[in-house]
């Protein structure tokens, strides 16, 4: 991945002696990584292992990507306003490239040319992928569902409406594991493993620590339901660690079945007496 100013973007393009195939935009970084569909490794990451992201892409003929570094797009500032001039320098034409700059997520193709549009979505609501961008935890990729998130409970600006419960939380994420333009790296069978405590969980790894400079440094947040699609992972910390009798806490159940685990035999999680069967490993 090539990262370019506006002020040299172009020349990069000559360089490459190839021509713009397509122009992935979002006001949202997690709209720019998940419609792209580059494989994360592609993208650098800070000190944390959260990826850096642009707001804008550009997929070149000969493979190349280049992120235009230093634009935003979405809403009417100079951060759109220099992704408006690049795009019109690049040739596109007015319409168009005010659609991309302005607008809060888009798709262009672009033909043989560079310059002629095949085809160009542009999209005034957003988000369109309700995952956020993966960070890097040693060599996985992982998105972080906190308890904090699964509570069903007032949100902390004191608004009426309640937070989603837990099964509407795992249904959407399963929702968006399940769309048919997800990337091919975060395809595959849909797994989970659940560790029966909190210690088991740090002990092997699934463990948040807190920033040394933190009033809390010795506090962590342990996952022990770990969900593997691909190369995705998705680390779920639970509000009760333990269920009754030692079983999985009712929070566990509800977010594999919502989740749509498969069994090993590929059926999907029933209800059986009251209790779900489910597979994981």
């Amino acid at each position: 991945m090539i990262w370019a100013r506006p002020a040299n973007a172009l020349r990069h393009v000559e360089k490459l002696d190839a021509r713009v195939t397509r122009i992935v935009a979002g006001f949202a970084a997690s709209d720019v990584f998940w419609s792209s569909g580059c494989d994360p490794r592609r993208f650098p990451t800070n000190s944390a292992g959260s990826l850096v992201v642009p707001h804008m892409l550009w997929d070149m003929s000969n493979g190349d990507v280049v992120a235009i570094d230093d634009v935003e797009v979405g809403y009417g500032g100079a951060a759109p306003g220099r992704a408006f001039s690049l795009l019109s320098e690049l040739g596109l034409s007015d319409p168009v490239a005010r659609g991309i700059a302005y607008s809060r997520r888009s798709l262009t193709r672009l033909g043989r040319d560079g310059r002629t549009v095949l085809q160009s979505i542009a999209h005034s609501d957003w988000p369109g992928f309700r995952l956020h961008t993966p960070t890097r935890i040693g060599t996985a990729w992982v998105l972080r569902v906190t308890a904090d998130n699964l509570e069903d409970r007032l949100r902390p600006v004191g608004a009426p409406a309640v937070r989603p419960s837990t099964g509407r939380i795992a249904a959407m994420i399963a929702d968006e594991l399940d769309r048919d333009d997800l990337p091919g790296w975060a395809r595959g069978p849909r797994i989970a493993r659940y560790l029966p405590s909190r210690d088991a969980a740090r002990n092997a790894g699934f463990v948040d620590r807190s920033d040394r400079n933190s009033p809390a440094p010795d506090r962590s947040r342990a996952y022990q339901l770990i969900v593997e699609q691909g190369s995705l992972q998705l680390w779920f910390e639970l509000p009760d660690q333990q269920g009754a009798g030692g079983q999985p806490p009712r929070d566990a159940y509800v977010l594999m079945q919502n989740l749509r685990i498969p069994r090993p035999s590929g059926e999907s999680v029933v209800a059986d007496d009251d209790r779900l069967r489910y597979g994981y490993r």
